[in-house]
């Protein structure tokens, strides 16, 4: 839980970034890349898309999502089961 109120989950976005660890802790490592998958989140989570891959890049920024080459995934594991588990 302490890793889930760190003061960059409080922004104003912050609905939107734990719906999109959510969606990464369940389906990831992903390539956040493409154009089918940041409309997938954004449909899921209500922004749009420029908002999601702001957001994106802020995760990564702040080592929420670690990239290895051109997949993106929750770091640390831990934090991604934690997800998974809520």
């Amino acid at each position: 839980d302490r890793l889930m109120d760190d003061p960059g989950l409080r922004t104003q976005d912050a609905s939107s970034s734990r719906q999109i660890l959510e969606v990464l802790a369940a389906v990831g490592p992903v390539s956040t890349e493409t154009d089918e998958f940041i409309s997938a989140l954004a449909r899921i989570t209500g922004a749009a898309e420029h908002d999601v891959r702001r957001i994106l890049a802020s995760l990564e920024k702040a080592a929420f999502l670690v990239r290895r080459g051109r997949l993106v995934r929750v770091s640390p594991d831990v934090l991604a089961d934690h997800l998974l588990y809520r």
